[in-house]
């Protein structure tokens, strides 16, 4: 309103009107600026780039720039000639604020792609580290088991060997496994595709993984609710998260229930579909909760994973666009929910 008055006050004005505009302007530009320079001002000693700064600098001096055109052009106003000092100034340090301002966000650029390169590479280093001793302790065991098998004569002793070596053989399948499953996910880009979910379920995933537990059987139920029990999304990340949560979703059962079961809903809503893996088995204790997507956690001391599995789902689901919602009570189960956005960006 205020705008509109004085555009009406100086309309026979033409030169007094102009002025007055470009006062609004400069009087907004400058709370603008100033704002963000203090919104984005480094408040930790961790947080002092040179880019934060310089940044800070642009902004700031830019606005307080403005705010001086202000103050001249409102004594101008008021009858005071400040137009040799307005048309003297005006657009000289424009320029300085305007160049350190541009500085400064290509130099946040090549800071945070820096960061990012080194958080990488950490990552890689302790990924290499860890696998190549996780791939390591099952390796020997199975030289000193094939050695020990070759010394024994009894042949009943020999087939506990094979059983012992076979076991072995399993957990460093199960390592392989993980490390392509990674490779895989920080390699491809995902590639949406539709597809019958309980069909892809029971031949592309439940067929590869033996759902028992102290040779008893978990009853595994299948339920879609979405149209035409179809879904949306990459196959290739969506069998890398199932196979994650059914394999921990078995392995953390308890065999002392009455009825041990896994159960899989895949539902959705306007923007998302949503996969529900529910199962009855020891739970996770609220003081890990947080930490069981890091990589190479383990629960607990007794867990012969690698400790990739969760960190796996996380990353997959991340690349996917979408989220993981964990619930879980100690020694009744656990149920994560995925949601995957039907209309991803990728």
């Amino acid at each position: 309103m205020t705008v509109i008055y004085f555009t009406l006050l100086f309309k026979y004005d033409i030169e007094h009107s102009y002025f007055f505009h470009f006062m609004i302007q400069s009087i907004l530009i400058a709370i603008i600026f100033v704002y963000y320079a203090q919104y984005i001002r480094p408040v930790r000693k961790r947080d002092k780039k040179i880019s934060s700064y310089i940044i800070v600098f642009g902004l700031g001096g830019h606005g307080i720039l403005q705010f001086f055109y202000f103050i001249l052009l409102l004594l101008d106003f008021s009858g005071y000639q400040t137009y040799d000092i307005f048309y003297s100034t005006y657009g000289y340090f424009d320029s300085v604020t305007i160049s350190l301002m541009g500085t400064g966000f290509f130099l946040w650029l090549l800071e945070r792609e820096s960061v990012k390169y080194m958080q990488t590479g950490q990552e890689l280093d302790q990924f290499l580290y860890r696998t190549s001793h996780d791939i390591r302790s099952p390796i020997t065991t199975l030289k000193g088991l094939i050695y020990l098998a070759k010394q024994e004569k009894n042949i009943d002793e020999v087939r506990l060997y094979f059983d012992k070596i076979d076991l072995s053989a399993d957990r460093l399948q199960f390592i392989i496994d993980d490390i392509s499953a990674f490779s895989q996910i920080k390699k491809y880009k995902p590639v949406p595709k539709r597809f019958k979910f309980p069909k892809f379920l029971s031949e592309g995933i439940l067929n590869e993984l033996e759902f028992s537990k102290n040779d008893r059987e978990i009853t595994v139920r299948i339920k879609a609710n979405t149209t035409n029990q179809e879904i949306n999304t990459d196959p290739l990340f969506l069998k890398i998260i199932l196979k994650n949560l059914l394999s921990n979703a078995i392995t953390y059962h308890k065999p002392s229930r009455e009825e041990m079961y896994i159960n899989i809903l895949l539902d959705d809503n306007k923007y998302h579909w949503i996969l529900s893996i529910e199962d009855n088995g020891t739970g996770i204790d609220k003081a890990i909760r947080d930490n069981i997507f890091d990589m190479f956690f383990r629960g607990t001391n007794e867990s012969t994973g690698t400790g990739l599995g969760l960190f796996i789902v996380n990353v997959a689901v991340k690349k996917l666009r979408g989220e993981v919602k964990v619930d879980s009570t100690t020694k009744h189960g656990s149920t994560f929910k995925i949601l995957i956005p039907k209309f991803p960006v990728y």
